[in-house]
């Protein structure tokens, strides 16, 4: 039977590709020349003042737990992420049929990013336009305020903006 695993797991390890953009690989699929990232404030010019921070805190945790990168300053970071809030919108999905108040409200959140290597100004990724959304039920019984819908695209975009830097390598 041990003779069996140990076959089993040769096989695998020699079907497994050196490189991660060419097969199955026990190698990172970040790059190597890249250790740490520096994450600046989330600019925002709209209305909803509150969602840049909540954004950056969001991208910071994100970036942390889903890559091999190390958040700080710019001055010691190999990369830079700068994310511009372009957009936010709310719109409703639902309302009572008796009060006509939303009961479901939707948060959309749009931004402009780019991430890019601080050595030779080179960009890594970057995307114009990209969105998500977040949900929050204002009514009773919930009665759930704005900051849950936002808490929650910014979380969601956080996400979606670590695996687009994923996919561009």
């Amino acid at each position: 039977m041990r003779c069996i695993a140990l076959t089993l797991c040769s096989v695998m390890l020699v079907a497994c590709a050196g490189n991660p953009t060419t097969g199955w690989s026990t190698e990172s699929a970040w790059p190597d020349d890249v250790r740490t990232i520096a994450i600046e404030a989330v600019k925002n010019d709209t209305y909803h003042r509150e969602v840049g921070p909540e954004l950056t805190k969001a991208l910071i945790e994100a970036v942390e737990r889903r890559t091999p990168f190390k958040v700080t300053d710019e001055l010691t970071a190999d990369t830079l992420l700068t994310v511009e809030i372009t957009d936010v919108e709310l719109s409703s999905i639902a309302q009572s049929a008796y009060t006509r108040l939303d009961q479901e409200v939707l948060v959309q959140l749009t931004i402009d990013w780019r991430w890019e290597d601080l050595d030779d100004s080179r960009l890594l990724a970057g995307s114009r336009g990209f969105s998500g959304n977040g949900l929050f039920v204002a009514t009773a019984p919930s009665n759930e305020p704005i900051q849950v819908g936002k808490r929650q695209v910014a979380n969601r975009l956080a996400e979606d903006l670590v695996d687009r830097m994923h996919a561009a390598w």
